[in-house]
C-alpha cells in the first residue's frame, strides 16, 4: 500500500560504532547530533530485537495517531519491559549529582535505558 504523508520518507541508517559501545545508543546519539538543527517531524528508534522490547499493537496505535494528526505528545516511549525499581549506593549518588538531592523513592527505569 501507499504511505500517508507523515510516512513518505522512511530511512534505515545502520551505524557502525566500532569499539566504542557496540549497541544502539551510539546510533541514536549519532542521529540526534547529525540532525540537531533539522530534526524530522517524527523519529523512531528501534532495537534490533524490537519485538522483545515493545508491543506491536501499541506501535500501530501510535502510528495511527500520527497519521490522523491526533498525537499530542512531544515524546512517546515505545519500550514495554520495565526493570524492578531499586536503589543502590551508586544510583543514589548519580541521582544526587544530577539533581542536587537524594531520591525520595526507589528509582525505576525502562529496560535498556
Amino acid at each position: 500500500g501507499t504511505l500517508s504523508s507523515p510516512f513518505r520518507n522512511v530511512y534505515s541508517i545502520p551505524v557502525n560504532d566500532g569499539d566504542t559501545r557496540r549497541d544502539e545508543c551510539s546510533a541514536y546519539l549519532r542521529h540526534l547530533v547529525d540532525h540537531y538543527s533539522d530534526p524530522a517531524d517524527y523519529t523512531f528508534f528501534f532495537q534490533a530485537d524490537a519485538g522483545d522490547h515493545m508491543q506491536w499493537g501499541y506501535l500501530s496505535l501510535v502510528m495511527r495517531a500520527i497519521d490522523q494528526h491526533t498525537l499530542q505528545a512531544p515524546f512517546v516511549h515505545l519500550n514495554h519491559p520495565r526493570l524492578v525499581a531499586s536503589l543502590s549506593p551508586c544510583r543514589e549518588e548519580v541521582f544526587r549529582r544530577v539533581f542536587g538531592r537524594g531520591p525520595r523513592q526507589m528509582l525505576g527505569s525502562y529496560c535498556c535505558a
